[in-house]
Formats: C-alpha cells, structure tokens, sequence
C-alpha cells in the first residue's frame, strides 16, 4: 500500500492543513480510516514528560468513537507515557512490537485494544523539537495489517513531523496574542484595523459603538498616509481613540486606517502589590492608591476611615518609602508601575 497519487491529492493536503480545521485531522483521519482499511484511526499527541501533560487525542472510529474517547479520558491516558515515549521515531509498531526486546509494547495500547475489540494495530510516534510527541494509530477488528500499511504510515511520518511542528507554532502564536490581549486589558488599551467606510474588520479590546463608523469614514478620507486623528468617543466610561492611516501596502488593499483605544480601568489588587514593591502596611497602601485615583487627602481619609492627620502623617510616609515628591508624583510611579497591572 504505497503512496499513490490519490494520496498526494487527498491524504496529503488533509493532513498539513489538520492544524487549523475546526475539528482537527478530522477529513485526514477519516480519509485514513478508509485509505488503510482500518477501524479506527487516531492521534495522540502529548506535551511534556509526566503521564498525561496536556495530551489529547483526536480521533475517527465508526460507529463507536464515543466508547473509546470516555475509555481514553477516565483510563488509558493515565497509563500512557513513559513506554510509548521510548518508541523510536518515524519507525512503525506494532502490537507484538517492543522498543525493548522481552518487553511488552506497553499496558495503554493492550488495554486500548481488548476494550474496544481490535485484534490489530499499527503505531507510528513523531517528535517535535520544543518537546511534543505525535502518535498515529490505526486499528483493526478483523484481520492483521500488513507490510502495505505500516509502509504508509512509514511514508506518513515526516508529514506527520511537519504538521505537528505547524500545530506547536500555531499554539505559541495563540499563546503570545492571548498574553498581549491579557496585558492590553489591563492598561484598558484596544485596537481596531478599519476599511475606508470606516469599518471594523479585526478588533481586540473595547468594542467600538456602531453609530461611530460614519463618522470614521470621514476621518480615514480625510487623512493622507502617515498622518494620525485623535477622537473622543465616549464620556461615561471615558473611551478615546487616536486613528492612523497605514500604508496600502501593509493593509493587503483591505485595511485603510489603524486604531487604538484607551478606556478608563481600575486596578484589581493594587494595594497587596503595592505592600509588596514597597513595604507599605495595608493602610499606607490603601492610601496610596485612593490618591492615586484622585481623591484628596480628605477624601481618601474618609473613604478609608482615618483621621485626616493620620492619613498626613501615613502619606509622608508613602512618599519616603516610593521615592515621590508629593500626590503628583506619586500617581505617576505608581500608574507607571506594575501595581497597575495587578
């Protein structure tokens, strides 16, 4: 069972683009399934060295894939690790294989087989070099795989290698936007890329009223390249933007201007972390951080239950221990700093 030219068209393509289907390898393995006659086709793929670090397995086996994926969650990924780990790369396996000579191939796949009735199975494994393992499975019921199909897996394995490379870039893509989303909230900073009707056409952060979009269009006509407008778009809460033109080059010919946001936000446990950078106690923090947020001196005394001398006395204290010069300098170093991120 060589590779055929049905292959390079069908199970190829399904394969590298796997990574990024809503339900991944779902068309390859299913066209695997049929390619090798088999019950069952699956992938495994796990991160990390402990039994089951963020292992998942993906998965077509007809008409009882629901068995086997609750037998996989509540069992068998408990057993798995550390013999499937010693399978040697790009090599084929099979049941009465052993990476060790007089060792069984390991409890996971015997107690993967007996429960769901296959009498057969060939495996191959693929590495990753930031560390994940990709296994494939195929499995029968009746009658023994051949040299055919463990040379189509054989032939698979680089291809294999390549989409799990594919899937571990995508995944620290994710990683990285879903971290700068994270630090963007917290600043209460957003973006959006327009068309030139003023059009929304990607966003991350506050959402942009709609009944703005005309107005927009008219800045993005107004601008020429490299030039910027700074709009105010709400007061309650405070929501401003400033727009820029980008070149069409970096547009692709679909985005006209860039925008960023800028919200009001509160902090959301400034003042443990302020006890922390600064030794403050927990009411010279609490200090801090009223004035920080704008309040007076008997304002904050009162919001936090002090006598207005003492809250005198604590904030010369808060600024010796931060270094400030008085309120306004510390709102800057504070609001500069990390405790505003907490």
């Amino acid at each position: 069972m060589l590779p055929t030219r049905i292959d390079e068209n069908e199970l190829l393509p399904a394969l590298h683009q796997g990574p990024v289907e809503e339900a991944a390898w779902l068309v390859f393995l299913t066209r695997l399934r049929r390619r090798a006659r088999a019950d069952y086709a699956g992938l495994l793929i796990g991160r990390g060295d402990g039994p089951a670090d963020g292992a998942r397995e993906l998965f077509v086996a007809v008409p009882d894939g629901p068995p086997i994926t609750r037998g996989f969650q509540e069992r068998y990924h408990r057993i798995d690790p550390e013999a499937q780990r010693r399978l040697r790369p790009d090599r084929v396996y099979g049941v009465p294989d052993s990476p060790d000579p007089g060792e069984p191939i390991n409890e996971y796949a015997r107690a993967f087989l007996h429960d769901a009735g296959f009498i057969d199975q060939r495996m191959v494994r693929v590495t990753e070099p930031a560390g994940a393992n990709l296994w494939l499975m195929v499995a029968r019921r009746e009658g023994p795989f051949g040299a055919a199909e463990s040379t189509l897996l054989s032939t698979l394995a680089p291809h294999l290698q390549i989409a799990l490379r594919t899937l571990a870039m995508i995944e620290r893509i994710k990683r990285r936007a879903a971290i700068a989303e994270a630090v963007a909230a917290r600043l209460g900073v957003g973006w959006l890329t327009l068309d030139g009707l003023g059009r929304p056409i990607e966003a991350g952060g506050p959402s942009l009223p709609s009944p703005l979009h005309g107005r927009l269009a008219g800045g993005i006509a107004a601008m020429t390249e490299g030039d910027s407008l700074a709009i105010p778009l709400t007061d309650e809460p405070r929501l401003e933007m400033i727009m820029e033109s980008i070149p069409l080059s970096l547009g692709g010919g679909e985005v006209s201007a860039i925008a960023f946001l800028r919200c009001e936000t509160t902090a959301r446990n400034p003042a443990r972390s302020l006890i922390e950078l600064y030794d403050l106690s927990p009411k010279e923090a609490g200090l801090a951080w009223a004035l920080c947020e704008g309040h007076t001196i008997v304002e904050a005394a009162e919001k936090l239950g002090l006598t207005i001398e003492t809250a005198r006395n604590y904030s010369k204290r808060i600024y010796a221990k931060i270094g400030a010069r008085g309120q306004a300098d510390l709102v800057r170093i504070l609001l500069t700093g990390v405790a505003a991120l907490a």
